[in-house]
């Protein structure tokens, strides 16, 4: 992640389309979004046993690493993309396992006291 974001960051500074620069400038913003939304997971599904909202936030992280990944892939040459690639597997397998440990606490049939 944090290499990542640094090749990133030296191909905006080299960026000379406005495209390039767009697409960056976004996908930086995504990745203090992807921070944040990283930040709260734990919280939310070891502290306050909010697996739902805990799903909803690794769904959200999963989905703007991708996009952010998706983002960078051109202005870098695929050189983020490379190092990205490996964090949005495991974010996905993550995702998953969240989702498998909502699903049999809260499912169908189950008390639902969460989202």
């Amino acid at each position: 992640m944090g290499y990542a974001s640094h090749v990133a960051v030296k191909a905006l500074d080299t960026a000379v389309t406005t495209t390039s620069r767009d697409d960056l400038t976004i996908g930086i913003a995504l990745y203090y979004v992807q921070l944040g939304l990283n930040f709260a997971w734990s919280p939310l599904f070891f502290g306050a046993h909010r697996t739902g909202l805990a799903l909803v936030d690794s769904a959200a992280l999963t989905i703007s690493t991708w996009y952010m990944t998706k983002l960078f892939d051109r202005p870098t040459n695929g050189q983020a993309t490379y190092y990205l690639l490996p964090y949005c597997a495991w974010l996905a397998y993550a995702t998953y396992l969240n989702a498998g440990v909502w699903w049999l606490n809260y499912g169908p049939g189950k008390k639902s006291k969460d989202l």
